[in-house]
Order: C-alpha cells, then sequence, then structure tokens
C-alpha cells in the first residue's frame, strides 16, 4: 500500500466513488452531484492543500483503493473522511486507509487532535 496526495487527474475517479449509492447514503449530504460542482470542488480544495485541507489516494499498486481527507478546523484539529473504491469494499481497507493517512498527516502537519463523525444509517436488508 502507498499514499500519495490528490491531484487533479484523480478527479473523475473521486467524482465516480463519490457519487455511488453507499458513498452517498453514508455522507452528510446524500444527493448526487453533478462532475462541474465536483470538479470546482476539487480545484478549490487542492488550493487549499497548503492551509486547510489535505486530501491522499490510497493504493496498492496502481489501483486507487481509498481516499481520505483531513479538514483542519482550529489550528491543531483535523476531522477525517475516507470514501473506499466500491471495487474495493469488503477487504477492511476502511481501518487501513485511516491509519495510512494519520501516519502521512503527522509528516504534513502538526495535527494534534484527529476525529471523524459517523452517520448512522438504517438497516439494509
Amino acid at each position: 500500500m502507498r499514499i500519495r496526495k490528490a491531484k487533479l487527474s484523480d478527479s473523475e475517479l473521486l467524482f465516480n466513488w463519490r457519487n455511488d449509492s453507499l458513498t452517498r447514503e453514508m455522507s452528510r449530504n446524500s444527493e448526487k452531484i453533478k462532475f462541474i460542482d465536483h470538479e470546482k470542488w476539487l480545484k478549490e480544495a487542492l488550493l487549499e492543500m497548503e492551509k486547510d485541507k489535505i486530501i491522499y489516494i490510497v493504493q496498492i499498486d496502481d489501483l486507487p483503493i481509498g481516499v481520505v481527507r483531513f479538514d483542519r478546523l482550529e489550528e491543531y484539529k483535523y476531522e477525517v473522511n475516507i470514501d473506499i473504491n466500491p471495487q474495493s469494499r469488503g477487504k477492511n481497507y476502511g481501518i487501513k486507509v485511516t491509519a495510512l493517512g494519520i501516519l502521512e498527516l503527522e509528516k504534513d502537519r502538526n495535527a494534534k487532535v484527529i476525529f471523524s463523525t459517523v452517520k448512522k444509517v438504517k438497516d439494509r436488508k
């Protein structure tokens, strides 16, 4: 497993993951988004990567398996968000992607508090 910073060329990949039905169900905003809106958000997020946001892509060989994003809320406080490639789900990558992201964040930033909000969803049948 390796980790790298996201770039604009990841836009279509992240867009497809973001609009996946399970991703939307687990997100604060469960609406489908348009590509133009996603690309605008990603461009702005990439500009913020030196200051208030950092986005990493986790890969196995050349296969992207997940994205981990950290949003700075206060000087040393970050919120973590992850999304796993829909084709890589069910393989226990979530904790590995999160842990790898936290280790990389510690190299890049002076984070003291990292937290996540977990959305409760209805039982799926």
